[in-house]
């Protein structure tokens, strides 16, 4: 009896030993060698070489022809727009301010730093070249691809479910706009930084039992990938969550490890996180993000998250039909599907967390991980429009690709499947999905090819997506195709009759073609819903202007000026509101104001015509020969100056300075009435 007592305890020691490398005290016992016998040898250096090598050809091939595509979708903003990513003065901005900072206003709080100093690189080793930026972002999903194979090996101790997992990924279709779209690249970042520090976690346990020495570099290594982590995205303040309860609950040497010893692991990352909202609070006003885009009670948050945690797994277990913009159906009794769904992945779970708790925990691990990485974005209020994204579950599919290898080491291994035939008709299913999944793959990449493309394969799949339809409007716009742009922004303001976006371009456009009783009618509106587009209030300011209802026209101009206090063509605006009511000294300062923001012609006109009337005749004719100069392919300098030298009695300049505008614009009536009226007082001159 005595002992079968030293034999079972024996037996409990092997099977509570530690994770980690072995040292020379323990090997441990891999947690798969129940299922796979003879799985604790390790492949030799040259097969692992080569298996890495593969996994490097499945993340990156796929997505080679990506690197013909454009920038597309928010890339010309946040790349081609962005003036903090031209140099680096201003890494401070950057540091400190949310990521729409650099545009004036910016309600989203969200914060990027790690994504705008990639691209202040970028641009400064290649220039605005759509290609580098591409085979960055494939660059990451590789590196991405490979961190997650020495991950799950470290994890699981079993290099064949590493390799699985690995492979699933790095093929998933879901992946695509991750990859794809540039603006992508932060769920990249934050995914490789998060693995980073996650990877150094696990050293932890094999470098506590070794030396200190050892133990403090994995320490600051990874502090330093998630405080990296947590400047790419918000979702990486999760990882001390996942950290503590694998701690706890997962790590095999739990029972012999001290309370102290455990929260020296993972406890800089507390530290670091509570940092983190501090720094967040300072600089951006909230610990998270603070934009409520939907207006929802609780139980309807709870309800969107479980539909959404259904749709996520849905995605994932069947991706197809992928899109840039998924609707957020606000018919919550439409929602019943994937409310079910998501109910029974929940139930599902549970089940087997039950099932699993006492056999192998480590699979369970794989379920915290997706549930505590896709939670940030379960909750619709804090989200944009397009609630439902495939690149947020960039993160979370680790967990879900632990479990795909997982399922297949288990089944390969099963007694069920031990003969070779099976075998080989389940190598054979693996390898047709794994063909499939790329073919969707480069299929995909084209859809993100041009901003015309992605909005066209995406109005396919989503017709109802007005947010998007906008976009393939302004896309029309911008070739100058007037009557394309109108028919789409109408077709949206069907689906949304109250879009503010969509009523203020439908503004911008009839404001552009003339029609300002129509364009009010729209810009009004859309003022009122969102009183801080400053788009809108410069345009209905030029409309009421154009009405000549000056006192509309000046409070519209001056909440622009307000918004955005170096709009110079605004407050050239302003000035001639002013000059058309007589209040020629505040035309004079707006227009003097004008030219500090930004020299033009038109600014110098104005500041002419109010010197003009103020009777300082000296800095009026100085003032509209800079805009002569400023601006030489205009005309309305010259007609003025012919007109003031005229009043001057400087005939002979007054009709060079005509003839100098009918050269400019030989079809214009005045100019000639001007040329004929002046020739005429001119000969009558002695």
């Amino acid at each position: 009896m005595k002992k079968m007592k030293e034999h079972n305890a024996k037996q409990r020691t092997a099977r509570t030993s530690p994770v980690g490398p072995a040292t020379s005290q323990t090997k441990p016992k891999a947690p798969f060698a129940n299922i796979i016998p003879g799985d604790e040898s390790e492949p030799s250096r040259r097969s692992e070489l080569a298996l890495v090598v593969l996994l490097i050809l499945l993340a990156g091939m796929p997505y080679l022809n990506s690197l013909r595509n454009g920038f597309v979708y928010d890339d010309p903003m946040q790349v081609l727009a962005n003036p903090y990513i031209r140099d680096f003065h201003h890494l401070p901005e950057i540091f400190t301010q949310s990521v729409w900072a650099f545009k004036g206003s910016d309600n989203s709080n969200y914060y990027r730093p790690v994504m705008f100093v990639g691209y202040l690189l970028l641009l400064q080793l290649f220039g605005p070249q759509a290609w580098a930026f591409h085979l960055t972002n494939i660059l990451l999903h590789v590196a991405v691809v490979f961190v997650l194979f020495q991950v799950t090996k470290k994890l699981f101790q079993n290099w064949r479910l590493a390799a699985l997992a690995a492979g699933a990924f790095a093929i998933h279709p879901i992946h695509s706009e991750a990859v794809d779209w540039i603006a992508g690249v932060t769920d990249l970042e934050l995914t490789l930084f998060y693995l980073l520090a996650f990877l150094f976690f696990l050293d932890l346990g094999a470098a506590n039992h070794i030396r200190v020495r050892d133990w403090i570099p994995r320490q600051i290594a990874m502090a330093v990938c998630f405080a990296l982590a947590l400047l790419s995205k918000e979702p990486a303040a999760t990882l001390p969550v996942v950290a503590t309860l694998f701690e706890h609950f997962y790590r095999e040497d739990r029972r012999q490890t001290a309370l102290s010893e455990k929260v020296s692991r993972y406890g800089i990352l507390w530290l670091l996180v509570g940092m983190y909202f501090a720094l967040r609070i300072h600089f951006l006003g909230a610990a998270l993000a603070s934009r409520v885009n939907l207006d929802l009670k609780f139980s309807q948050v709870l309800v969107a998250a479980i539909a959404l945690i259904g749709q996520y797994t849905g995605k994932l277990l069947w991706p197809v039909r992928l899109c840039a913009y998924y609707l957020f159906l606000s018919d919550w009794s439409s929602l019943r599907t994937w409310t079910l769904i998501g109910g029974l992945v929940l139930l599902a779970s549970g089940v087997f967390i039950r099932f699993q708790w006492k056999r192998d925990r480590l699979p369970i691990f794989a379920l915290v991980w997706f549930f505590a990485t896709i939670a940030p974005v379960l909750n619709p209020r804090w989200l944009a429009a397009n609630v439902f994204t495939e690149r947020y579950a960039y993160l979370p599919s680790v967990g879900f690709c632990w479990l795909v290898g997982w399922g297949l080491v288990a089944a390969w291994s099963s007694s069920a499947l031990r003969s070779v035939p099976l075998q080989k008709c389940l190598a054979g299913v693996i390898a047709t999905v794994a063909i499939l999944a790329v073919c969707e793959i480069v299929a995909r990449n084209h859809d993100w090819h041009d901003d015309l493309t992605l909005y066209s394969q995406t109005l396919v799949r989503q017709p109802n997506a007005y947010w998007i339809r906008n976009n393939l409007g302004k896309v029309f716009w911008d070739k100058g195709d007037i009557t394309a742009a109108e028919r789409e922004w109408r077709a949206a303001l069907r689906v949304a009759p109250g879009a503010e976006l969509i009523l203020g371009n439908l503004g911008m456009l009839d404001t552009t073609v003339k029609r300002y009783h129509d364009a009010v009618a729209y810009l009004e509106p859309a003022a009122r819903l969102d009183p801080g587009d400053e788009g809108v209030h410069r345009n209905l300011g030029t409309c009421y202007q154009e009405l000549r209802l000056w006192a509309k026209a000046e409070k519209q101009l001056q909440t622009v000026v307000q918004l955005a206090p170096n709009d110079a063509k605004s407050m050239d605006r302003l000035s001639e509101v002013y000059y058309a009511e007589g209040r020629f000294a505040e035309a004079r300062e707006q227009a003097t104001q004008s030219l500090s923001a930004e020299p033009s012609g038109m600014g110098y006109v104005d500041l002419g015509l109010a010197e003009w009337r103020l009777g300082r005749l000296s800095e009026a004719e100085k003032a509209l020969r800079s805009a002569e100069h400023f601006d030489p392919q205009t005309g309305l300098p010259h007609f003025l100056l012919a007109l003031f030298y005229e009043k001057a009695g400087k005939i002979a300049v007054a009709d060079e300075e005509i003839g100098a505008f009918v050269k400019i614009d030989p079809d214009n009536d005045k100019a000639k009435a001007a040329f004929t009226a002046i020739q005429a007082r001119t000969q009558k001159s002695p």
